[in-house]
């Protein structure tokens, strides 16, 4: 566990709103531009946390299997085609996903860029990134 760390997400979100009046052509247009740092994720058994620091680590834990849940639901295979059986999408599993449903769903266009160690000690914790 990183001593210095904050063990919280942080979300950044910019509103954007586009008036066409005035060659009215368009109606108004809105969107968001949202920067997120998510916590990481922590093995407890390693990070030998204790107390709050467990709770805390058991939050982010959750909040992050949530948003991989929600990530699995809306993937699309190869082709760019939703599966023939639509799953239910879990956005009502975390605050985080709540929070990220109109960022992730429907014609949102979404990047992650993911933090990973290069050392074979940390390649299995990498790759559940």
């Amino acid at each position: 566990l990183n001593s210095e760390s904050s063990r919280s997400h942080s979300i950044f979100s910019i509103y954007l709103d586009v008036d066409s009046t005035v060659s009215g052509s368009r109606p108004t247009r809105y969107g968001r531009v949202s920067l997120l740092d998510l916590a990481g994720s922590e093995n407890v058994r390693s990070s030998h946390s204790q107390g709050v620091g467990l709770k805390e680590a058991g939050s982010i834990n959750r909040s992050l299997f949530a948003l991989g849940q929600v990530i699995k639901a809306l993937a699309v295979d190869g082709r760019g085609y939703a599966s023939r059986q639509l799953p239910r999408v879990p956005y009502r599993d975390s605050n985080l996903t709540k929070l990220l449903s109109d960022s992730l769903g429907g014609g949102a266009l979404t990047l992650m860029i993911a933090c990973c160690s290069p050392l074979a000690s940390y390649a299995e914790e990498s790759m559940r990134t």
